[in-house]
């Protein structure tokens, strides 16, 4: 048993002898790798580890850290925590280890010295054994904090990815180090020099950029404990602006305006259909597809013009080719269309039939052309002794109001009826003349109609009233005369006491006017119901001839004049310089023969005389046309003059040989007398005997 705890305190105590240097070795050497950041630059200085990007202290191997629980400052300090620690736990192993020794050594002693005293024995018993266990406490502490610190900090080849490394010994290539080893001299820490960092210490990087996004630019200093070194890095390229991708469809719109009218568009090509029958329509198209468009216009409108892509097209049909997004817009307006509206008064009954605007004023039988779409709004009103009945056609019913929308032509008829003890008073129109009447009754009623309109006309009269009525004639007629109850051509008034008709005559008798301009006079015959004149008229004759009359006239110019034309006759022709005009009369006529100034043309005479011994005198020369002065001209002529030249020889010895050009019908005699037909050249020969 003795000898046993003896072996046991010499194990213990060599064991803790052991670990006193050890630990004191270990925990330099862990104080040297765990160094706080800030001091070593081979290790974990400050300004080495930095993010070049952030600015902050780096994680791991030089990359910022993305655990995201801690940054990078609070990574370094909780750094030096875990140092401080470290320090403090290391330091405890020494003095656990220096008394763990001492005390195994002093229970041996005891337990050697005890001299077989139960007591001594026990004393150095219990020493060895609270000695022992404290010290097993101890050690499994420092193991298990020795551990963590391992699984916090690599202090031989890094591992990126472990949790608060700052730095390591180990040393990139590219910076002057080793891998695996310690980072010495020029060399950097690994924090800094990884391609993966883009950070590049002292080295060219254009071989580690993407050469397509990125491009190789200095990055700045690193500051180390042995100095500053450059550090390159991989930037971002300023990439030229890329032309926009390749559209495969454009959209095409058409918008449709109806300014009053209305109607539709249809875009027709290869893969396009679309029917476009309100304000907007849009519709996908393949790339330089080409688009037919056409315009339909609705009922009542019209298709007015194109638009924006189609601007400037003529008619319905356009064609847009789709070389990018198109719009076209269609206009549509109200066709420019009227109807007829047809209004007619029907009914023994007398009154009027008008519209708002007072344009229809109908006693019997009118009709208006009105714009499409507009509202007429007719109203029927009788006077005294009848009273409306119903309207018929467009309008029904017995309500004097009638109102007709003109979407076509439309036809409407009002019927007015006599109200008891009522007369009907018919005035017919007699003759070949044209003419009205005007009336009033007594009680106050005013009433007109036209023999143009028709051949009589009636008003609704009461017993016992009288009527008073004046007659006029058109312009190519003249009032014949009344008939029963009245008669004459004066104003007819009589009192009416029963249902009658009174004649009203108008005879044809047209005016006929016959004027000349210019100089010149008409002359002639006229023929009307076998009754023959004579026609004898300077510059305007007017009269009134029955209708049917025949005139046979011709125009006679004045001296210095000719005729020019006729105007207002049915036919006109010349005969033998005569120039002669008919026509039959059955209305108003004018007629008018033109006559001009004739305008003389200039004629040159120009003389020619050849040889000698003699000369030309006349035509107006003053001093004669000698061979030296030949050519000689006379001007101041015209057409149609009459001049004399004669032949004068000046010496014996010479003869007159004769006349050639104009006057060369005279031969040899010696004058030549000659009316200008134009310009003419005259020769005169003189030669010896």
């Amino acid at each position: 048993m003795a000898k046993r705890f003896l072996i046991f305190s010499f194990v213990f105590f060599a064991l803790a002898a052991v670990l006193v240097p050890v630990t004191f070795v270990y925990s330099l050497d862990f104080s040297k790798s765990m160094v706080p950041c800030g001091w070593d630059g081979a290790h974990c200085p400050l300004k080495v580890c930095v993010d070049p990007v952030t600015g902050k202290p780096c994680a791991g191997n030089g990359e910022p850290n993305t655990n995201g629980l801690l940054d990078p400052w609070e990574v370094c300090t909780f750094n030096d925590f875990i140092v401080m620690v470290g320090g403090i736990i290391n330091f405890i192993i020494i003095l656990a280890s220096v008394y763990a020794a001492v005390s195994f050594m002093y229970a041996g002693y005891a337990y050697l010295t005890s001299g077989g005293s139960q007591e001594a024995v026990s004393r150095a018993k219990s020493i060895f054994k609270k000695v022992f266990i404290g010290y097993i406490i101890v050690l499994t502490a420092w193991l298990m904090i020795y551990t963590i610190e391992q699984a916090f900090y690599e202090t031989g080849e890094g591992k990126p990815n472990s949790f608060l490394t700052l730095g390591s010994h180990a040393a990139d290539p590219k910076c002057g180090g080793s891998p695996g080893g310690e980072a010495s001299g020029g060399g950097y820490g690994k924090a800094c020099a990884q391609p993966e960092n883009n950070i590049f210490c002292e080295s060219d990087c254009r071989g580690q950029c993407n050469t397509d996004t990125e491009e190789c630019v200095l990055g700045g200093n690193i500051l180390d404990s042995s100095g500053s070194v450059l550090y390159y890095k991989c930037q971002s390229k300023e990439l030229p602006p890329q032309p926009p991708p390749e559209v495969d469809k454009y959209a095409f719109r058409v918008f449709i305006q109806e300014s009053g009218g209305s109607g539709t568009v249809t875009a027709t090509g290869d893969g396009v259909s679309l029917n476009c029958a309100q304000s907007f329509c849009t519709v996908d198209v393949e790339k330089d597809k080409v688009v037919t468009l056409t315009a339909s216009a609705g009922a009542g409108s019209v298709f007015s013009n194109w638009g924006n892509a189609c601007s400037g097209t003529q008619g319905n049909v356009c064609t847009v080719t789709m070389d990018g997004i198109k719009s076209v817009v269609a206009n549509f307006g109200p066709l420019d269309q009227k109807y007829t509206i047809s209004v007619q008064k029907l009914g023994l009954g007398s009154g009027i039939i008008r519209n708002q605007n007072g344009t229809i004023l109908c006693s019997s039988l009118c009709e208006l052309e009105v714009d499409a779409g507009d509202e007429v709004i007719l109203n029927a009103t009788n006077v005294a002794g009848s009273y409306f009945y119903k309207w018929e056609g467009a309008c029904t019913g017995s309500y004097t109001e009638c109102r007709i929308t003109m979407n076509s032509d439309k036809s409407v008829r009002g019927t007015f009826l006599p109200t008891p003890n009522s007369y009907v008073l018919y005035f017919v129109f007699k003759g070949q003349g044209e003419g009205s009447i005007r009336g009033s009754l007594g009680s106050g009623v005013n009433f007109s109609c036209s023999s143009l309109n028709g051949s009589s006309c009636y008003v609704n009269v009461i017993e016992g009233e009288t009527i008073e009525v004046r007659a006029t004639a058109e312009s190519d007629s003249k009032f014949g005369g009344w008939g029963s109850p009245c008669g004459g051509t004066g104003i007819c008034t009589f009192k009416v006491n029963t249902g009658m008709s009174v004649d009203v005559s108008f005879d044809s008798t047209p005016l006929v006017r016959l004027s000349t301009s210019g100089n010149g006079y008409i002359a002639g015959n006229y023929i009307t119901g076998g009754i023959s004149g004579t026609i004898n008229c300077d510059q305007l004759c007017a009269d009134n001839y029955p209708k049917g009359t025949d005139f046979t006239i011709r125009a006679v110019p004045d001296s210095g004049n000719n005729f020019v034309s006729w105007s207002g006759c049915d036919e006109a022709w010349s005969v033998e310089g005569a120039n002669y005009c008919t026509f039959r009369v059955n209305s108003n006529r004018n007629v008018t023969a033109n006559f001009s100034v004739i305008t003389a043309s200039p004629a040159l005479v120009t003389i020619g005389v050849s040889g000698s011994g003699g000369y030309v005198s006349g035509g107006g020369m003053t001093s004669g046309c000698f061979p030296e002065t030949s050519p000689c001209s006379i001007t101041g002529l015209s057409v149609g003059n009459r001049i004399q030249l004669n032949a004068v020889v000046t010496n014996p010895d010479y003869e007159f040989y004769g006349w050639s050009g104009a006057c060369s019908e005279f031969g040899k005699n010696t004058s030549c007398s000659l009316t200008l037909p134009g310009p003419v050249t005259i020769y005169a020969s003189f030669v010896p005997k």
